[in-house]
């Protein structure tokens, strides 16, 4: 059985991990994370580092880039770049559902 693909406007989705150089486990996090992309029609940008400081300046790099959507790992103190890209969007639930602007309806 072969699967398809999605028939969806094509999205960029950042995703921002702490991963550490020579880490498995992320590596095996990013191909599934990127096999799930292709799926999907979404352009996935990876980004990484250990660093708390520095993994805010990627989440803020994904900010100005304007992605569609950023899913980030935190394991301290990346709550300052999260709060900031709240703040440079509207939220949308994570439910799958899509904003109305986007599919052309309305919730009249």
């Amino acid at each position: 059985m072969r699967r398809g693909k999605a028939n969806t406007p094509r999205m960029t989705v950042a995703l921002v991990t702490h991963q550490a150089p020579g880490d498995t486990f992320w590596d095996i996090v990013r191909k599934g994370a990127e096999a799930a992309a292709a799926k999907d029609n979404i352009k996935l940008v990876y980004s990484a580092d250990p660093n708390a400081g520095s993994q805010a300046n990627l989440v803020q790099n994904a900010i100005d880039q304007k992605v569609d959507g950023i899913a980030v790992t935190s394991p301290s103190r990346t709550p300052c770049a999260v709060s900031s890209a709240r703040r440079s969007r509207p939220a949308y639930p994570s439910s799958g559902s899509t904003p109305a602007s986007r599919t052309g309806s309305s919730s009249a």
